[in-house]
């Protein structure tokens, strides 16, 4: 069984975010396929399994084969809405740390768990993980805009950095999600004013994806503010 790594996932945006150029040879006229949601991907070949749900059921929380994490977190990850709030006992019995679980939810796009974990367990919204990563990094980058969307409307903050000194916006370029990118900026223009690590400017991060439509989102929010 692979364990979903979250803050590995997440931290992959320090290296992509840095780089001058990316090296992927790709004329500036084309855009490219966005990247998949690589969260999504894993908890569907590995969390959905029967085998895995068969211990999901069994389990209880400290069991080391949840691999340190708690069944709320797998539970968000799969999107059970109603199991989480069971075990949880609607909010009353959450885990001590409970932001990996709507970390994770927001991550793979499961709106109705971050709604809950939000609205009734008021975990809060800039909750991050080790690495400074946000709800609003993770769903930025898998490029999962309802969500972003939910969390943006509840207050969550496209400011705040993670520990590489990337914010949501850089997530969203780097990872050529051109619709969080246009979200973000049309509700926080002030974004594109911050630069991503290495003092690298946002309109020089989009030219270093190669990807025509990065770009133009980029230069349209530009232009306009």
């Amino acid at each position: 069984m692979i364990k979903l790594n979250v803050t590995r996932l997440v931290g992959a945006i320090a290296v992509v975010a840095v780089l001058l150029p990316i090296p992927w040879g790709c004329a500036n006229t084309d855009c490219l396929p966005q990247s998949p949601n690589l969260a999504a991907e894993i908890v569907r070949e590995q969390y959905l399994t029967e085998e895995f749900q068969q211990i999901l059921g069994e389990a209880k929380d400290g069991d080391r084969r949840l691999q340190g994490h708690s069944r709320a977190y797998y539970l968000a990850a799969t999107g059970n809405l109603a199991r989480l709030r069971e075990v949880t006992e609607e909010c009353a019995n959450l885990p001590t740390d409970a932001s990996d679980a709507l970390i994770v939810a927001a991550q793979v796009g499961e709106l109705r768990i971050v709604e809950f974990l939000l609205d009734e367990c008021r975990i809060p919204i800039d909750s991050s993980l080790g690495n400074g990563a946000t709800a609003l990094m993770v769903a930025a980058e898998a490029g999962e805009t309802i969500v972003l969307e939910a969390l943006l409307r509840r207050g969550a903050d496209p400011l705040r950095k993670n520990d590489r000194q990337s914010n949501a916006l850089h997530h969203a370029i780097a990872f050529r999600q051109v619709a969080t990118v246009k979200l973000l900026l049309s509700s926080r223009p002030e974004l594109l004013s911050v630069d991503a690590p290495n003092g690298v400017s946002v309109s020089q991060l989009a030219e270093n994806t190669r990807d025509r439509c990065t770009i133009d989102a980029v230069r349209a929010a530009t232009n306009k503010h």
